[in-house]
């Protein structure tokens, strides 16, 4: 961890930095592991990797479809079946000052590739044998990643509720965040979203005829796409 930090501490802040993948690659080699769970609402593995000098590394995964085995694999490497859990390969984040490891192998006295693991009875037995627990929403650790995940959060309570039922705070919070957008230097997002709320702020008040809703859709559709690419390119 100390090396970590210090790593860290030499680096430029996340917002202006290119991250590329490879160089946040980390293999964490755990003096023992604590607190492992599984969250079946996020379907999210997780533990704490604690090194010699007690400080810790919170590690997880998250299910995904195209790698239905890796939790599996993940649990039966935590069982201790196969030894301790000597080393956890994966993409290292900052949440504030708390490192989270994302994981992609890790190794006993066997190696996993988590996204290559096949389907194994002793492994699916080993994950529904952790205990349950709550995972903590781990999201943007810089302010820009924070700004787009609020946007992403308004358009989602738009497309959930309606523009007919929105709450009553929507508005409000969406012109903050629009502000917020543009001040990040995010000026053609937040002209786009500005639009969006203000289309739908109409549609509340006078309904929406149905000419007007495709129209609607696709102002909404390029909307998430915008945002998806100002997304992209802080990866």
């Amino acid at each position: 961890m100390a090396n970590l930090r210090q790593a860290r501490a030499a680096q430029p802040h996340p917002s202006v930095a290119p991250r590329h993948a490879a160089g946040r690659f980390v293999v964490f080699s755990p003096a023992r592991i604590e607190d492992a769970f599984y969250d079946p609402n996020q379907q999210v593995l997780q533990f704490l990797a604690i090194d010699g000098d007690d400080e810790a590394v919170i590690v997880r995964r998250t299910h995904a479809a195209h790698t239905p085995h890796a939790l599996a694999a993940l649990a039966l490497a935590l069982s201790g079946q196969h030894g301790p859990l000597k080393h956890v390969g994966g993409v290292l984040d900052w949440l504030g000052p708390t490192p989270v490891l994302h994981a992609w192998s890790c190794a006993a006295d066997r190696l996993w590739s988590l996204d290559f693991a096949p389907a194994h009875p002793p492994a699916a037995a080993a994950l529904a044998a952790l205990p349950l627990g709550h995972a903590d929403d781990i999201h943007a650790a810089s302010p820009l990643e924070q700004h787009l995940l609020h946007q992403h959060r308004l358009c989602a309570a738009a497309l959930h509720h309606g523009a007919s039922a929105l709450p009553a705070h929507w508005l409000a919070d969406a012109r903050q965040c629009a502000r917020s957008l543009h001040d990040a230097g995010f000026q053609a997002l937040a002209g786009q979203f500005l639009q969006l709320a203000q289309d739908l702020r109409d549609v509340a008040a006078q309904g929406l005829a149905v000419d007007a809703s495709t129209a609607l859709a696709e102002r909404f559709a390029g909307l998430i796409g915008l945002r998806q690419l100002h997304a992209d390119a802080l990866v």
